[in-house]
């Protein structure tokens, strides 16, 4: 009687849980590819990078949203095992509630030190890539919507390159026009390409080799200049603030460092998996 009904309650949980992990799984991560998306749209992400910012986000919300799953999963499965009178059945056989932490906590043990080498070391060794891979897109971006032999307009600029390079970061034979204090300002130069400003988090445009010529021809004020590098402000930059370093670390370097930031970061990671077994139990 007891190995048949712990197998039954456990496959029940597992189905449950199954669909309910999945359905909670895609409403979040797809939520995060539509801001994806939206970046990709502005230029702040190359749409080479969706597909593994997609899986580092993933990994992340895999650890939140299985402790809330799990509690789901066994409200559900009870609620419909009282639905169908299958509980009273069981307690005129004799099974009282405290038996049925049983098969429970045969799959929420498991599930909580899965989660504990998750939450422990592979969440942040992906926090630490996601934390990177920023760090290089913000050298290195992306002209997204720009196509050689065009004139585009981006913001109060016109542009025009002759040819790009196949990854799309990097522009040649720029050409462009603007206007300062209703001066007309015209830039040519060899090879330009876009990055963010650490300092006032800007996007630039940074243009290399070539002359910059100010004013109208043939007037007083009228300047020409050649330059090795220039850069031009572009717009404010939309970046997202990343993770903060301390969760980039890994446990080990944690434990060493110690400290108020360290140690909550240690109890934060330790309560994922322990939140597993404690909400286990209050479901039942």
């Amino acid at each position: 009687m007891n190995s048949v009904l712990d197998h039954y309650i456990k496959s029940e949980l597992l189905k449950t849980l199954s669909g309910v992990a999945i359905v909670l799984y895609l409403i979040f991560l797809s939520n995060q590819v539509v801001r994806f998306l939206g970046d990709v749209a502005s230029g702040e992400l190359p749409g080479t990078y969706l597909f593994i910012l997609t899986v580092l986000a993933s990994i992340r919300y895999l650890i939140i949203l299985t402790p809330l799953a799990f509690y789901l999963s066994i409200l559900l499965l009870f609620g419909r095992l009282y639905r169908d009178h299958e509980m009273a059945s069981l307690a005129a056989c004799g099974v009282g509630s405290g038996r049925l932490y049983r098969p429970i906590f045969k799959i929420a043990i498991p599930l909580s030190i899965v989660i504990a080498f998750l939450s422990f070391y592979l969440v942040p060794w992906a926090v630490n890539y996601e934390s990177n891979l920023e760090n290089r897109l913000a050298k290195t971006m992306e002209f997204t919507g720009i196509s050689p032999g065009k004139f585009h307009s981006i913001g109060s600029r016109i542009i025009y390159l002759e040819s790009m390079s196949v990854d799309r970061t990097e522009m040649q034979n720029v050409f462009i026009m603007t206007e300062y204090k209703k001066r007309p300002i015209m830039m040519v130069a060899e090879k330009a390409y876009m990055e963010i400003d650490n300092e006032v988090a800007d996007k630039m445009l940074v243009l290399l080799n070539g002359s910059r010529y100010e004013g109208k021809p043939g007037t007083t004020d009228y300047r020409q200049m050649n330059f090795t590098k220039h850069s031009i402000r572009v717009a404010a930059s939309n970046k997202k603030t990343g993770p903060s370093s301390v969760e980039a670390k890994s446990t080990i370097d944690l434990v060493s460092e110690g400290g108020i930031d360290a140690w909550a970061e240690l109890q934060w990671r330790m309560a994922i998996p322990v939140s597993i077994l404690l909400l286990a139990f209050l479901a039942v």
